[in-house]
């Protein structure tokens, strides 16, 4: 019996050391404050209304289908949101940039020279935004019946949900209303590629023949196969190399459950279908989830509750969103969701967030110190220290100053810090914070403008351990001058009575050589100005 037992442990241990721990991802919140208006802005602050699509162009900014806000968007790798194209009201007009219109886009998708192609759903036409911004149309027509044509702007659509170019160069499109996947080809002609016309379900190995239901997304997996997002069918279908439509996830029954089996997981409408590196397909459902099939085919949700809305970050099973339409990965693996109802873009990773709770960073303009930089913080577990950085345009950053953190805490916490030395005009800040493992997280970053330009007039000059100063412009009054060095120590201060005119003050005080900041404060207005100190 022992050894039967013997055997028995083994056997239990080594299948226990061949199974694969899950992947766990870890949701936040990447932009999107509220529905609002298309302002440009830093991602911490900028507003989407109803964000509906994802892609990223040649030099990796992410593009945004800003649906309801019926504009296309671009977010840097430094976080700055600006408007490509789109008035911000609903209608139809091919223009430049932010003149001309669109009408609820849904898709998009960037070819290799730059140019940004969007299934403009409710102008039933495919649109082109060149890199210096233009806009015209490449396909379709006010009907909407559907119909081929070897003039593109002949043929019609019935509902462009999605856009993407297979390995020919052919930018294909999911027209949803339509029932059909098109094609138009590098020479403008536009055929039907796969689908009867009329909603239904069926493989075939003539795609004419094949039907979907509502196809709403499209993908390009690793051998060139085209992926259909196939909704109402709760499957993703592909049409291979040879145009045969198959079934390759879903059941055909809706539902969120999970299989090992990729034809008996069961889907919940699936919306949008992409695929990373490594061959691994992801799928955004309407059902409020995001789903994996892993390439051995296993299918699991990775975030998300099945049927659950709301909203809600943290671990991927806890995390909640609401109608999900759209996803990008990035070149780092990491998965950015298009949250249409919460009208936020979400970040899915499997490096889990830093066990600091953030509540706030921000920057306001003190014309007495520059600008002073505020954040908080709901709770701190291992939090070693913060970096400011700062950058004047954005993407160039260097260290500004080093705050140490508070370790572990579950109270309320509140930081400061004054850089009295901004730039003259934008002044972007990026708050790095470093737990003690050496683990760091970056926040998106914040713009604080700062104007030099004032109506006052104020002059130093330090020599042999005094600091003459000339103000002017000022009325009759108490005032204080400040001089600090560059990371905001103050080294003096006095008071000083101001008169209309002209103001002399010698103030004593020994500096070492170096760069310094004079602040003169007063009730009629406050200025400051860095000088040279030389022994």
């Amino acid at each position: 019996m022992k050894k039967i037992y013997s055997v028995l442990f083994v056997l239990i241990m080594i299948c226990a050391s061949n199974i694969t721990k899950a992947q766990i991802y870890y949701v936040s919140t990447y932009g999107g404050t509220s529905a609002g208006n298309p302002t440009d802005d830093v991602i911490a602050s900028v507003k989407f209304r109803s964000p509906e699509r994802l892609t990223y162009d040649n030099d990796s900014n992410m593009i945004v289908v800003d649906r309801g806000n019926h504009v296309i968007r671009k977010i840097t790798p430094a976080g700055l949101v600006t408007t490509i194209a789109g008035s911000g009201t609903a209608g139809y007009k091919d223009d430049n940039g932010t003149s001309a219109q669109f009408s609820n886009p849904w898709g998009a998708v960037v070819d290799a020279t730059g140019n940004i192609y969007v299934a403009d759903r409710d102008n039933f036409r495919i649109r082109k935004i060149a890199p210096n911004g233009d806009v015209t149309t490449l396909a379709g027509s006010a009907a909407v019946t559907g119909v081929d044509n070897d003039n593109p702007l002949l043929a019609s659509f019935k509902q462009p949900l999605d856009v993407i170019f297979d390995n020919n160069g052919n930018l294909l499109v999911a027209d949803g209303v339509g029932h059909k996947i098109r094609k138009i080809a590098t020479d403008g002609k536009v055929t039907t590629l796969a689908g009867t016309g009329v909603t239904g379900f069926k493989d075939d190995s003539n795609p004419l023949l094949a039907q979907f239901a509502s196809p709403s997304g499209l993908g390009i997996d690793k051998d060139g196969n085209i992926l259909v997002a196939d909704r109402i069918n709760n499957r993703i279908r592909k049409i291979n190399s040879t145009n045969n439509v198959s079934t390759i996830v879903g059941s055909g029954t809706k539902g969120t459950v999970d299989n090992n089996s990729p034809l008996l997981a069961q889907l919940s409408e699936p919306y949008y279908v992409d695929v990373d590196a490594d061959g691994n397909m992801y799928v955004v459902e309407l059902a409020h989830t995001i789903r994996k099939i892993a390439s051995d085919g296993k299918v699991s949700v990775i975030a998300g509750i099945g049927g659950t809305l709301g909203f809600l970050d943290g671990k991927g099973s806890d995390a909640k969103f609401y109608n999900p339409a759209g996803l990008c990965i990035a070149k780092d693996g990491t998965i950015y969701v298009a949250d249409v109802s919460n009208n936020k873009i979400r970040k899915l990773s499997t490096i889990n967030p830093l066990p600091v709770k953030l509540v706030s960073f921000q920057g306001k303009l003190d014309k007495a110190n520059g600008i002073t930089l505020s954040w908080s913080t709901a709770s701190e577990q291992n939090n070693a220290y913060f970096e400011l950085q700062k950058s004047n345009d954005g993407i160039n950053w260097s260290l500004l100053q080093t705050i140490t953190g508070k370790g572990n805490s579950d109270q309320l916490l509140i930081y400061s810090y004054a850089d009295v030395s901004p730039f003259n005009g934008n002044n972007y800040y990026l708050l790095k914070q470093v737990d003690f493992n050496g683990k760091s997280s970056l926040t998106a970053p914040i713009n604080v403008n700062f104007n030099l330009s004032q109506v006052n007039k104020l002059s130093a000059y330090y020599n042999n351990g005094a600091l003459a100063i000339t103000a002017q412009g000022f009325t009759n009054g108490n005032g204080q001058i400040v001089v600090r060095n560059l990371n905001g120590q103050v080294i003096t201060s006095q008071d000083v009575n101001l008169v209309n005119g002209v103001n002399e003050f010698a103030v004593p005080v020994n500096l070492q050589s170096g760069l310094y900041v004079l602040s003169l404060l007063s009730t009629s207005g406050n200025q400051s100005l860095k000088f040279v100190a030389k022994n």
